[in-house]
C-alpha cells in the first residue's frame, strides 16, 4: 500500500468540525468511560459485537459513536450466511454505531450512508499501516471490494454493514462491524475455518514473517477507532466526494 492511501485522511483532522465534542484531545483513553464524542463498552467474551449493537441501538446515545468491542466472540457473524471465527486476544473484534447529526437532511443521508463502511475501511488501513512502522519488510495492505481487507493477497478481515432508517425514510444511522485478523498464526486460522483455496485467510502478524512480536491489538482497534471518529466528523457534512479518490487507490 502507497503512503498516499492513507494520508488524505490525516488532513480532516485539522477540519474544526464540531457536531461531535472530541475532548481536549483525539488521543483519548478508551478504558475509562469516555467523555467527548465516544462512548465505548467492552467484553472479554460476547455472543457477537454485532448482535449486541443490533439488539441495542435504539438505547445508544445519538449524538456519540457508539463502539462496542470484544477479546472473543462465541458466534461471530459474517457476511451472508456465514460467520466470523477468531482466535481469542488476536484479533479486532469491534462494531460501530454511527448516527448522521439532525442538520443533514434525508436526501444527504441517503445518499452517504452507503458509503460509511468506506470510511471504516480507511481508518483500519491507516491503523495499519501505523502498527507497521517498525517492521522493516512491510507487507501489502490492500481493500478487495466491496468489504474485505487484504494482507499479502490473503484476507485478513472483513467489514459488515447495517443501515436503519429513521423517521419519514430518513436513513441517517448505521451498525457497521470489523473483524481483523492481528496475531492468529496461520495454523490456528487453519484449525479454526480449515484451508480455502480463493483468498485464503491470514493475519498481519503471518505475513510479517519470522522475529516479528506480537502486534498490541487494543492499540490498533484505538487507533482505528480514533481514526473512524474523526472522519466521519468531516464526512457528516461533506459527504463521501473527499475521499473516495484514495479509496479507489487503495483497493483491487
Amino acid at each position: 500500500m502507497t503512503r498516499s492511501c492513507v494520508q488524505p485522511q490525516l488532513n480532516y483532522i485539522e477540519s474544526g468540525l464540531d457536531f461531535y465534542d472530541i475532548g481536549s484531545s483525539p488521543q483519548m483513553k478508551f478504558d475509562v468511560g469516555i467523555a467527548g464524542g465516544i462512548d465505548h463498552e467492552h467484553f472479554e467474551e460476547c455472543e457477537s459485537t454485532q448482535k449486541f449493537s443490533y439488539e441495542n441501538w435504539q438505547n445508544f446515545t445519538k449524538d456519540k459513536l457508539k463502539v462496542v468491542s470484544a477479546d472473543f466472540q462465541t458466534s461471530g457473524i459474517g457476511k451472508g450466511n456465514r460467520s466470523w471465527t477468531s482466535i481469542r486476544g488476536k484479533g479486532v473484534l469491534v462494531t460501530y454505531t454511527f448516527h448522521f447529526p439532525d442538520k443533514c437532511d434525508k436526501e444527504f443521508c441517503n445518499k452517504n450512508v452507503q458509503n460509511t463502511s468506506h470510511v471504516l475501511a480507511l481508518s483500519a488501513m491507516q491503523a495499519l499501516q501505523a502498527a507497521l512502522t517498525s517492521i522493516d519488510a512491510k507487507p501489502e495492505l490492500r481493500l478487495k471490494w466491496p468489504n474485505d481487507i487484504l494482507v499479502n493477497n490473503h484476507k485478513m478481515g472483513g467489514i459488515l454493514a447495517k443501515a436503519e432508517p429513521g423517521e419519514g425514510g430518513r436513513v441517517d444511522t448505521i451498525i457497521i462491524g470489523i473483524g481483523l485478523n492481528i496475531n492468529t498464526s496461520k495454523d490456528e486460522l487453519t484449525a479454526a475455518i480449515g484451508e480455502r483455496i480463493v483468498w485464503p485467510a491470514s493475519s498481519l502478524l503471518a505475513e510479517c514473517g519470522t522475529g516479528v512480536s506480537d502486534f498490541n491489538v487494543p492499540q490498533i482497534r484505538d487507533m482505528m477507532t480514533v481514526g473512524f471518529f474523526t472522519i466521519c466528523k468531516c464526512f457528516a457534512i461533506k459527504g463521501s466526494r473527499l475521499f473516495l479518490g484514495p479509496l479507489i487507490n487503495c483497493r483491487l
